[in-house]
């Protein structure tokens, strides 16, 4: 499976597994100055102690890439999440198919849900919609 979610072509296939958020996440700014992809993440704490993601971004390949993220990480605890190490973005193949750029953005945005989880443990609720960082776009 890890060959099959590294290809670049995985991020455009798995964008549409990201369930509609448009009312629920800020919609990008207007274009102006180099392209970048904007992608917004938005953390619930519920009930049952485990955290579920919503992402969105301006761009395919980036939508895609973070529905990865959302996949991977709803449904975990904080601590699971929190304990989670950078080094499965190379488990999976992903640092080999993408551009660095784009696999800045990838951890930025990895690292940018692991804050909010933080955020959310320490202030013990959930956030609201947050700007994960941009990218250039190839």
């Amino acid at each position: 499976m890890p060959g099959a979610l590294a290809t670049p072509a995985c991020g455009t296939r798995c964008a549409p597994t990201l369930r509609p958020t448009a009312a629920r996440l800020p919609s990008p700014p207007p274009p102006g100055g180099p392209p970048r992809a904007q992608v917004w993440v938005k953390p619930e704490l519920r009930e049952d102690g485990r955290v579920y993601w919503a992402a969105d971004s301006d761009s395919q390949l980036t939508k895609g890439l973070a529905a990865l993220l959302v996949l991977g990480l709803s449904g975990c605890t904080p601590a699971e999440i929190l304990q989670t190490q950078p080094e499965f973005i190379e488990m999976l193949g992903l640092k080999q198919s993408l551009t660095p750029s784009r696999n800045n953005g990838f951890l930025n945005m990895f690292l940018k849900m692991q804050k909010l989880t933080l955020g959310m443990v320490v202030a013990g609720a959930s956030a609201a919609p947050v700007a994960a960082g941009t990218e250039q776009a190839p």
